[in-house]
């Protein structure tokens, strides 16, 4: 079971905030959260509070028997998290494909196409690692639409696409990820 430094990790990277962000909101130095993070040092309950609150958790006492329970409602709900998060970007990538409909190139498509796919991914069809990379590319893509950056939106579209199909294969196949590769040399 993770450790509570790699817990709030994750709630900061899943809210795809900076360090520098959590800092701002929870109104402890940055440094720290660096050092919380990494688990250089152990945090004071209050500042562990503090942080929780602006990653909008909930810190509890429960009994050991049932952290297997809580474990498994707490990775369902992530999933949930996920799937809810990946909707709304793709809602966006929709509203862009819509105003780029006026501009040459079928980028309007690209993105069309991709928000249709992300629509269909189910990320509890899939092992986290490639939930995690789905969530990131799709994060990508949210930042180019929200800059109404071109430029940056098709080939973040691109390496969405592409993860897109890989999970979704992967998914139909209902494969896991494998411990190690060897390297062909291609």
């Amino acid at each position: 079971m993770p450790g509570i430094n790699t817990r709030l990790r994750e709630a900061r990277v899943a809210k795809a905030w900076s360090q520098r962000d959590l800092s701002e909101r929870a109104g402890i130095p940055q440094a720290h959260i660096s050092r919380i993070e990494s688990g250089a040092i152990d945090p004071k309950v209050s500042t562990l509070q503090d942080l929780a609150r602006a990653l909008d958790l909930e810190l509890m006492l429960a009994p050991r028997t049932a952290l297997n329970a809580v474990d498994a409602l707490v990775r369902e709900t992530a999933k949930e998290d996920d799937r809810h998060r990946l909707r709304d970007i793709a809602t966006r990538m929709y509203d862009a494909a819509t105003t780029l409909q006026a501009m040459a190139g079928g980028l309007n498509d690209r993105v069309a196409d991709a928000a249709d796919d992300l629509r269909s991914f189910d990320p509890s069809d899939v092992p986290p690692w490639v939930r995690k990379e789905v969530l990131a590319a799709a994060i990508a893509v949210d930042q180019a639409v929200k800059a109404h950056s071109t430029q940056r939106l098709e080939p973040a579209t691109a390496a969405l696409q592409k993860l897109l199909t890989e999970a979704l294969a992967l998914a139909g196949r209902g494969e896991t990820r494998p411990a190690y590769a060897l390297d062909d040399g291609d």
